[in-house]
């Protein structure tokens, strides 16, 4: 079984688009389900859309590079809490 640590290093493509793609999804349905007016969902979207959201997560990360995200991970919540990459 590979481990969490394994898992973070591994130099596996991540693919922004289709990040960007999955999570757009999943925020058109949370609020679909879930109506334009729950507190969520408002809380979730803010101002922007399902699209505009997913964007701005995606495209403001650096995530996509092991080497962050295994620092992130040795580094603990103080690492994770002074992280820019949101």
């Amino acid at each position: 079984m590979v481990n969490v640590q394994q898992q973070l290093s591994a130099a596996a493509p991540v693919y922004k688009d289709l990040e960007e793609l999955s999570l757009t999804l999943s925020f058109t349905v949370i609020r679909r389900d879930l109506g334009t007016d729950d507190a969520f969902v408002r809380k979730m979207l803010g101002k922007d859309s399902p699209e505009q959201l997913a964007h701005k997560l995606v495209s403001g990360t650096h995530l996509e590079d092991p080497k962050v995200r295994e620092e992130l991970y040795k580094g603990g919540q103080s690492a994770i809490d002074a992280s820019t990459d949101r």
